[in-house]
């Protein structure tokens, strides 16, 4: 094994690659360290708090791979759910236009009866 020295002047990369990212929680920034392998390896943390980068298992990968599905699809029925709710918005709105020059005020203006009852 090469002694860091000869290591840092050989210019050889490091295999771990850990990235700080900001991004706003509860309005404040704080930084997160990710990963610029992600699919493949996470982040973990040792008993001090200290993060490392280490490679999935097989059988986490298709778990998330199975979330990632289950995800999907209960996004999509959101979104279906989101354009059958505008629609209906929309006729509701097309309808009232149809209906803005009834004077609610007085509908008796507008009938076409006398106003007899």
């Amino acid at each position: 094994m090469k002694r860091f020295i000869t290591f840092i002047e050989s210019e050889n990369l490091l295999s771990e690659a850990m990235k700080r990212k900001r991004m706003v929680r509860d309005g404040k920034i704080v930084q997160k360290i990710k990963t610029t392998r992600p699919g493949t390896h996470r982040i973990e943390y040792d008993e001090y708090g200290n993060p490392r980068e280490v490679r999935m298992t097989n059988q986490e990968i298709l778990n998330r791979e199975k979330g990632r599905k289950v995800g999907q699809r209960k996004a999509d029925a959101k979104e279906t759910q989101r354009e059958r709710k505008k629609a209906n918005s929309m006729k509701i709105r097309r309808q009232s236009s149809e209906l803005r020059h009834y004077n609610h005020k007085f509908p008796d203006v507008n009938s076409e009866h006398d106003g007899s009852i």
